[in-house]
C-alpha cells in the first residue's frame, strides 16, 4: 500500500473515492492534527499493485493539493528538517501551552538548525523575553492582545537567539475548561523572519495530550507552509 500523510483540514474531499473504492481501496486514519490516507491494491505481485495504485494516488493528491505533506513513513519533521537544510535556514522557538513539545518536534526536524527554545509560564518569562525588543516591555499594550502578542513572541525569540526565523505558539486557554481533549480557548501562532509573517489562531487551547500534540503539530506545519512559501 501507499501511504499519504495529510493536515486533516480537508479529506472530506476525498469521501467519494472511500466509499466507491474497491481494489484499490482508500481509508484513512485519523491522530491529533494528522490524517493518513491509506491505498491498498491486491494484485499477484509489487509491480503490478504499483500500477493500480499509481492513478488512485494521483487523483488523492489533485483533490488534497497542498495539505498533503509526506508519503509513505515521511513525518512532518522529516519534511521540515528537509526545507531546512535546503535552504539553509535556522529557527528559534516560543511556546507555553505546549510545555516542549515544539522545540521537542524541531529538534527531531534538525538539531543543527534549531538554535534554541524557551517554554514559558507565565507573564514573567514573556516580559523577560521581550525586553530586548525596541520598546519597553513595562508597558506593552499587546498583552491584552494575544494576536498582536505572538508576532512579538516570535520576534523575539528570533533576535535573541541570533535565527533566521522565529517560530511562537501562546495559549490562552479557558479557566473553567477540565478536558482532555479539543478544550475551548484560543491558541495563537506566528512565524517571523523580521520582515513577513504568517499567523494561525485554533479555537482550541488544552494541556491534555491530544491537544499539545495537535497545537505542537499544526506549529511545526505553519513553518513547512511559510517555507513553502
Amino acid at each position: 500500500f501507499d501511504q499519504l500523510e495529510v493536515n486533516p483540514d480537508n479529506e472530506d474531499l476525498i469521501g467519494h473515492l472511500i466509499e466507491q473504492s474497491e481494489n484499490p481501496t482508500v481509508g484513512i486514519l485519523a491522530h491529533p492534527g494528522q490524517v493518513d490516507v491509506r491505498i491498498t491494491a491486491k494484485a499477484p505481485s509489487v509491480e503490478i499493485a504499483e500500477q493500480l495504485i499509481a492513478p488512485i494516488e494521483q487523483k488523492v493528491k489533485q483533490l488534497l493539493e497542498g495539505h498533503i505533506f509526506g508519503v509513505d513513513k515521511q513525518s512532518m519533521e522529516d519534511v521540515v528538517g528537509a526545507l531546512l537544510m535546503t535552504e539553509n535556514i535556522t529557527v528559534a522557538s516560543y511556546e507555553d501551552i505546549t510545555g516542549g513539545l515544539l522545540a521537542d518536534r524541531l529538534i527531531k526536524a534538525d538539531p543543527t538548525r534549531f538554535i534554541e527554545g524557551t517554554v514559558g509560564g507565565g507573564i514573567k518569562s514573556i516580559l523577560r523575553l521581550l525586553e530586548k525588543l525596541p520598546k519597553s516591555a513595562e508597558c506593552l499594550p499587546e498583552l491584552k492582545y494575544p494576536e498582536v502578542l505572538v508576532n512579538d513572541l516570535a520576534n523575539a525569540v528570533r533576535i535573541n537567539s541570533g535565527s533566521d526565523y522565529g517560530i511562537a505558539l501562546h495559549g490562552v486557554p479557558d479557566k473553567e475548561e477540565d478536558v482532555q481533549n479539543l478544550a475551548k480557548g484560543q491558541t495563537y501562532m506566528c512565524v517571523t523572519d523580521g520582515e513577513t509573517t504568517n499567523t494561525r489562531t485554533y479555537n482550541i487551547s488544552g494541556r491534555g495530550t491530544p491537544d499539545r500534540a495537535r497545537l505542537s503539530l499544526n506549529a511545526i506545519e505553519l513553518l513547512r507552509s511559510t517555507l513553502m512559501g
